[in-house]
């Protein structure tokens, strides 16, 4: 990766180990942090008792960073406690709890779902809490409602959207135009585009995305972003490198190669 400019899209103090992982290589890591989180001042827990709930599941570290304390009283005592990516289970294992170990081959939500933790069997009548940020993803929700399951959210934290000088901000890293654009949450994704647009850089929208997930890369390419996409095959630092490294392979553009 000598030589690869890379833009990392993620909030303020998140970027440290992606940016490692990167400049290790070679690389330079461009921060261009473009949406600040904030804690949702007072999260409402359910109504549910205790013995109902099956399970508790962390979508995101944030939701670890910012809900835990929030939602200890509603931790199963012999229920399944779940974190959607290798990221999240390390921040719930880092705050003294023990996350079920992750499936075998996906740790998102869709590999969650084909666990027995969240079988119709194990759900069926009992109560599923998802701890999240406002207006996360629903596939969750919509499976195990079909699966017969009650589900709660607790929402702990909101993004929002910040301003950004994209231009002054590259030209501070001396690139004039980066080889990839690492989008982590489609809220960024449109974010960005609207920036781009009102400060006169849509060529920028054709820079190659490693996206940290599917839903991520379709609102992507739905808004106007005509790059190649790759989708990180594991939600971590891990599976975006991998992404930018087949971008980096695939491109006869970029500056060094792999």
């Amino acid at each position: 990766m000598r030589g690869i400019s890379v833009v990392v899209t993620r909030p303020a103090g998140q970027s440290a180990r992606l940016r490692e992982l990167i400049e290790v290589r070679g690389g330079t890591a461009v921060l261009l942090p473009l949406m600040t989180i904030e804690p949702v001042a007072n999260p409402v827990l359910p109504n549910v008792e205790r013995e109902r709930i099956c399970a508790v599941i962390f979508v995101s570290v944030n939701a670890v960073r910012l809900g835990l304390k929030v939602v200890r009283p509603l931790l199963p005592a012999g229920g399944a406690i779940i974190g959607v990516g290798p990221s999240t289970v390390a921040a719930l294992r880092t705050a003294g709890q023990m996350p079920m170990a992750m499936p075998d081959i996906d740790a998102s939500s869709e590999g969650w779902l084909t666990t027995a933790a969240l079988s119709a069997t194990a759900v069926a009548g009992r109560v599923v809490v998802i701890v999240r940020g406002h207006g996360g993803r629903d596939l969750l929700a919509h499976t195990l409602h079909d699966r017969g399951a009650e589900v709660e959210y607790v929402e702990v934290y909101r993004r929002v959207p910040k301003p950004v000088a994209v231009g002054a901000t590259l030209m501070a890293a001396d690139v004039e135009r980066p080889d990839v654009l690492v989008l982590t949450s489609a809220e960024a994704a449109e974010h960005l585009g609207h920036l781009l647009d009102a400060q006169g850089l849509r060529e920028l929208l054709a820079v190659p995305v490693a996206a940290l997930s599917a839903r991520i890369a379709d609102r992507a390419l739905n808004l106007g972003y005509s790059g190649r996409v790759e989708i990180a095959e594991e939600a971590s630092d891990t599976g975006l490198l991998l992404a930018i490294e087949r971008l980096v392979t695939a491109s006869p553009a970029t500056a060094g190669g792999p």
